[in-house]
């Protein structure tokens, strides 16, 4: 698997790498495909969604699983799942405790990467908002998954 790294604006919600942009708000499926969609597996998640990934990148000095859904042919979020986590090598064994110590984590790395505070806090998010959608730090605790969800309005 290839990795690539990335790099994100939070003034426009632009993922890019050294030399090509991969992700921004309103980018059509078909654009998508004829760049960075080449080198990821896609397929129908339900109607009207389409699902890439996984693909691995380094943002923010950590190594995530990437995937994106688009929505009527416009991307929707990104999301990205730390490959190394404690989560995720405990699978369902995790506790609420090791959910809430990565969200935490992750919550840590978005502040100091974007020298903002979260918008909003609860147990299972801390929603970071802007202008062109927003970030989210999300522990899911019925699925046992965390990561970061980046949605594009």
């Amino acid at each position: 698997m290839t990795t690539l790294n990335i790099y994100f604006s939070s003034d426009n919600g632009v993922l890019c790498t050294d030399d090509q942009v991969l992700v921004f708000p309103g980018l059509e499926r078909s654009e998508f495909d004829r760049g960075l969609g080449q080198h990821m597996n896609g397929g129908k998640s339900a109607p009207d969604y389409v699902v890439y990934g996984p693909m691995s990148v380094v943002v923010w000095g950590q190594r995530f699983l990437v995937g994106l859904r688009f929505f009527k042919d416009v991307v929707q979020a990104v999301t990205l799942t730390l490959e190394q986590d404690r989560v995720a090598a405990l699978g369902y064994e995790a506790t609420e405790k090791d959910l809430l110590a990565e969200k935490k984590t992750l919550t840590t790395v978005i502040s100091k990467h974007l020298a903002c505070l979260p918008s909003s806090t609860s147990l299972g998010a801390d929603v970071f908002e802007f202008p062109w959608g927003g970030i989210v730090s999300r522990a899911d605790l019925k699925s046992t998954w965390c990561g970061i969800v980046v949605w594009y309005k």
